[in-house]
């Protein structure tokens, strides 16, 4: 209802206006509201009554009204029909005229442009059933289910009656029992002869005759049968004793020996010479052949020189790092020896340039914080300045991990920054890239990251959630002269409400005579995140004397709200 009043108000200042269109330009100021009555505009020129613009004034009187020029139109007028609330008209929709007759179609016009879309109307009641459409085809047959429980069982049914009695079969070939007899005695004849042993006896009650059986005495011994064929040889028999010694046979090319001697000393002659030992050389100077039994009864071994003893066999035994096999060549009448490399103990050449007795390949349920890991070969302990070659297989290495390698216990992973140890950081290690790891102290307190060689120096700041400019921070106080990587991680963390401000970064130090300053590009701090807010970056300096500093400076400032940044910086020493 308020709507229509205050259209009328607003179609009464229209009339008003045009009727004071002409004396106002007689008349300076004129009071419409209490100078005038029944004002008329239809003859003006132009009536203009409205307040127009392009943005709705942020505050409005009740009754004020305001044309949108650049709305849509249709959607231009505005009333302030509470203070400063501004509401769009879009009138009434009146009641529906009769429908009037249906004039000729004109020509199709060209199609206007989209109007705003109006306010949804209620929802019309719903319509009557349409006929049933044609029954489409029938699908295919599903798939057979599963097939049901088995039921409970039937009751049994009734025994069936009793068949008939089959005719009586012919008697057999010999006729019918006639007759039965025990020991001679006659027994009454039943339709069953029953035998169990050891005589028969009538059975009337079961209409049988039971009759038993007994071993009787043995018979006489039958006549000797033909002999059977030869059966095969027997196994040889034992050798049998040794024969009388036969004559003595003709000299040898030498003659028969005449003389046995034991160190020069004469022995007597028997007719066998038995060697158990030692060795035989001929010594004819002496007209005779001398045998020592140090030769054939034991073998002298020395090592590198010096003595070790003489026995008959040598016994070769394998050792620590060695492995030791021995067959009988007996075709070449000699024991084949040959010594192999354990590589239970010691490295082969194939292994080492393989490099699996330095590889820990370690696991850590995909946490990256314990990692454990098997030596090949076991390792029995942990030792100052072992060299290891590690590879995290499933994940980076998370900040303070530690590795245990077949269960010795775990052992901090750690790295040299600013001249002292510390665990190493989040991504210090990456997944499945090989690093080299040092045993430190005695007993093993850390297992260290470095290169081969000398051991790196590094320097780290990191900072978040920064909101101001930070001016000439302390990285690395008087390090040595050299070469060195400076290394620098820039983000937004906070956004600003809106508007938005930018961040850099500068690092300054001396080279050889100069200062020097590196810097970064601008970061800008907005309203909102996106996968690009950071800037990054690594640059190799030389310093010669001094400290090496950094900066971060913050320009502008957010329209509303604060922004913030975090950083992360830090120096490496290359040489």
């Amino acid at each position: 209802m308020w709507k229509e009043r205050l259209l009328l108000t607003f179609y009464r200042s229209v009339v008003l206006l045009a009727f004071l269109t002409p004396i106002v330009s007689a008349q300076t100021l004129v009071d419409l509201r209490t100078q005038t009555k029944e004002v008329d505009f239809t003859g003006a020129n132009t009536t203009k009554p409205i307040k127009t613009g392009t943005v709705l004034p942020a505050a409005c009187g009740v009754g004020e009204v305001f044309f949108q020029l650049n709305a849509p139109a249709g959607s231009n007028l505005y009333l302030c029909p509470t203070q400063n609330s501004w509401t769009l008209q879009t009138g009434m929709v009146g009641p529906t005229g009769p429908t009037g007759t249906i004039g000729a179609s004109g020509p199709t016009g060209p199609a206007g442009p989209t109007g705003a879309a109006g306010i949804a109307g209620p929802t019309g009641a719903a319509g009557a059933t349409g006929a049933n459409g044609i029954a489409g085809p029938t699908g295919p047959v599903g798939a057979t289910g599963p097939v049901g429980a088995t039921g409970p069982g039937g009751a049994t049914g009734p025994v069936g009656a009793a068949g008939m009695t089959g005719a009586t079969g012919p008697s057999g070939a010999s006729g019918a029992i006639a007759q039965i007899q025990n020991g001679g005695t006659n027994l009454p004849v039943e339709s069953i002869l029953n035998f169990s042993g050891g005589g028969c006896v009538d059975d009337a009650t079961n209409g049988r005759t039971n009759c038993t059986t007994t071993t009787g005495p043995a018979g006489p011994t039958g006549p000797t049968g033909t002999a059977g064929v030869a059966g095969p040889a027997g196994p040889a028999g034992v050798t049998g004793t040794t024969g009388a010694t036969g004559p003595t046979g003709a000299n040898g090319m030498n003659g028969a020996i005449a003389q046995i001697q034991n160190g020069g000393t004469n022995l007597p002659v028997e007719n066998i010479l038995n060697f158990s030992g030692g060795g035989c050389t001929d010594d004819a100077a002496n007209g005779r052949t001398d045998c020592s039994g140090a030769g054939i009864s034991g073998v002298s071994i020395a090592v590198n020189g010096s003595a070790q003893g003489t026995q008959p066999t040598l016994n070769l035994i394998s050792g620590t790092g060695i492995i030791q096999a021995c067959a009988n060549n007996s075709s070449a009448n000699r024991v084949d020896c040959t010594p192999a490399l354990d590589t239970s103990y010691a490295p082969s050449r194939s292994m080492d340039q393989a490099g699996t007795d330095r590889s820990v390949v370690a696991t850590s349920s995909n946490a990256g914080t314990s990692f454990v890991a098997s030596g090949n070969p076991t390792l029995l302990t942990y030792t100052q300045n072992q060299t290891f070659s590690f590879i995290a297989s499933d994940h980076a290495c998370a900040s303070g991990a530690t590795l245990n390698i077949d269960g010795l216990g775990p052992i901090a992973l750690s790295k040299v920054i600013g001249g002292g140890l510390v665990n190493i950081a989040a991504g210090d290690c990456v997944q499945g890239v090989p690093i080299l790891l040092r045993a430190y102290g005695s007993p093993v307190s850390a297992f260290v990251l470095t290169p081969d060689g000398s051991p790196a120096t590094e320097w780290v700041s990191n900072l978040t959630a920064q909101s101001t400019s930070q001016s000439a921070v302390t990285l690395a106080a008087g390090p040595a002269a050299g070469s060195y990587r400076v290394s620098y991680y820039l983000d937004q963390n906070g956004t600003c409400t809106s508007g938005s401000n930018s961040v850099s970064l500068s690092f300054s130090w001396t080279d050889g005579s100069n200062p020097r300053v590196l810097a970064s590009g601008n970061l800008t701090l907005g309203s909102l995140q996106s996968s690009s807010g950071y800037l990054s970056g690594a640059s190799p300096i030389y310093v010669g004397s001094g400290d090496v500093t950094y900066a971060a400076t913050v320009v502008g400032s957010c329209g509303s709200g604060a922004s913030s940044y975090d950083l992360h910086v830090s120096l490496e020493r290359l040489q």
